[in-house]
């Protein structure tokens, strides 16, 4: 009976290893951070106005602009979204630019932008701005 005994013993110590290994083999690495917009540019008139935008991650992430008058309607948030580009009115006659950042959080940052870029007044009623 103790043959019987170790045999089914090695048999389960057997399963054992290999079903650790099948676990073990079936567990992947976290994939990296990505991130992506729908658009690289927008173009707004003088107006204020709102653009829709697709923000694709698989993180989390922020978003920021280098310009008050420009902004993204989110500012924070965790996987993919639809979201919206702000601009207020530009009441100068000059054209102005603007970058909206979108980074991934963590060790493995990922970034992309976005340049949004506005008309100013047309002063001369001619559709040409500065």
């Amino acid at each position: 009976m103790s043959d019987l005994f170790l045999k089914r013993k090695g048999s389960l110590l057997i399963l054992a290893a290999l079903f650790m290994f099948v676990l073990t083999g079936c567990v992947s690495e976290d994939d990296p951070p990505t991130i992506s917009v729908s658009q690289s540019e927008i173009f707004f008139e003088q107006k204020s106005d709102a653009f829709d935008i697709l923000l694709t991650s698989n993180a989390e992430w922020k978003a920021s602009s280098n310009q008050s008058w420009c902004r993204p309607s989110v500012s924070t948030g965790r996987h993919s979204l639809d979201m919206k580009v702000l601009v207020d009115e530009n009441n100068t006659k000059f054209k102005r630019t603007a970058i909206i950042t979108f980074e991934t959080q963590g060790s493995n940052k990922t970034i992309t932008s976005i340049i949004v870029s506005q008309d100013g007044i047309d002063v001369w009623g001619n559709g040409e701005t500065n």
